[in-house]
């Protein structure tokens, strides 16, 4: 697959990620991390600009989805904790990160 196609299939994954989320779907953080990590290796200088797109055309709160579960994944991180909670569930309602079923603390 070139480089055009792995970038659009990428965005793609990261819109669906999100678009599951919406619909009260859960997802794993190694899954959620992964395809945004890919995403921002891949095309960082555009990742604002296709999370205001997406948001504009998908009617998601996409932004939002990516900065609380981003900042939960990088706590986990920063707490050495990555490895075992690889297969935690996260789900998104009414703008609340939910985890394994319960709603998140803020961090």
């Amino acid at each position: 697959m070139d480089r055009e196609m792995l970038l659009f299939q990428t965005r793609q994954d990261f819109i669906d990620l999100h678009q599951a989320l919406h619909r009260g779907e859960t997802v794993t953080v190694e899954r959620y991390d992964r395809i945004t990590r890919e995403l921002m290796k891949m095309d960082q200088d555009n990742f604002e600009l296709m999370l205001k797109f997406s948001e504009q055309t998908e009617g998601i709160k996409m932004h939002q989805m990516w900065e609380t579960i981003s900042a939960y994944i990088d706590q986990l991180k920063k707490k050495g904790d990555w490895r075992k909670h690889k297969e935690t569930q996260l789900s998104w309602r009414d703008g609340v990160l939910f985890v394994n079923g319960k709603a998140a603390r803020p961090f």
